[in-house]
């Protein structure tokens, strides 16, 4: 590639590079076996309304564990888009084969669940080193950041997973 051609592609890149980073959008559809979701994005692009289909569903997880959260039709969720195929990077552990000819698609999205709607109000007001996991029943618990712990629950059952009790 001659030294224009390489500063015309550095320069189509950082402009399609700033595109598609994260947006807000609403969940139309739900596949739970295939962890797959459609969304609309929540504004229009070239003022036509964008519906992204099966894109997957992506949970904080780490060696300790993973927080789901399943989501429904009308929730609000995040996705983010790669530069680079973001499927294909969480796929296995290798390092994956760049394909020049997807770098910044719209279709690299994955997303995020968990987006509360502002217009709704704060689902909770944290203090410093709070943890809450509250449940749309109602159910929840609060770890505070003195070392108390509230659980709120219409039935509270306490299994050994020593006798093979699963969620």
């Amino acid at each position: 590639m001659t030294g224009i051609g390489m500063l015309a592609k550095n320069l189509i890149e950082k402009e399609v590079g700033r595109l598609w980073t994260a947006t807000v959008a609403k969940v139309v559809s739900v596949d739970y076996e295939k962890n797959l979701c459609s969304v609309t994005i929540k504004n229009t692009v070239g003022g036509n309304e964008v519906t992204l289909r099966d894109l997957p569903v992506m949970y904080p997880s780490t060696s300790a564990g993973t927080l789901m959260l399943a989501i429904s039709e009308g929730d609000l969720v995040l996705v983010i888009f790669g530069k680079w195929n973001i499927r294909e990077q969480i796929a296995g552990d290798g390092i994956d084969t760049v394909n020049e000819e997807t770098i910044f698609s719209i279709n690299n999205g994955i997303v995020i669940p968990g987006i509360f709607s502002q217009s709704e109000g704060v689902p909770y007001i944290l203090q410093e080193k709070d943890i809450v996991l509250r449940h749309s029943s109602g159910a929840g618990i609060k770890l505070s950041g003195d070392g108390e712990i509230k659980i709120v629950a219409k039935k509270l059952d306490i299994c050994d997973m020593s006798e093979g009790y699963e969620l």
